[in-house]
């Protein structure tokens, strides 16, 4: 597997979602659904990359089954594992670049 190295406040290459981006996107499915006001029938972490801070910031793609389908989700984790939404934008297809 490569190392990547990276410096606090760079961001990594986009990857490959797993389980741990999975399991943070589904830790604010609820705040995304009340903002939107609806429940998405689909909702699959595929692509992420992450940012160093005080904290981890994740910049994840999830498929939501919708026209233009995928949302791109900017969620923080505090070093104590706190997770909260920081902002998303809708709209994006598979092709568009995860940008913070």
């Amino acid at each position: 597997m490569e190392q990547e190295n990276q410096m606090c406040g760079g961001l990594t290459k986009t990857r490959d979602a797993g389980e741990k981006e999975q399991a943070l996107a589904d830790k604010v499915r609820p705040s995304l659904e009340k903002e939107e006001g609806k429940t998405f029938p689909k909702y699959v972490a595929t692509k992420y990359r992450s940012q160093v801070v005080n904290g981890i910031n994740y910049f994840i793609k999830i498929d939501v089954n919708e026209p233009h389908n995928f949302i791109h989700a900017k969620i923080y984790e505090s070093f104590d594992q706190e997770v909260s939404l920081q902002k998303y934008e809708k709209g994006h297809t598979d092709s568009d670049e995860i940008k913070p």
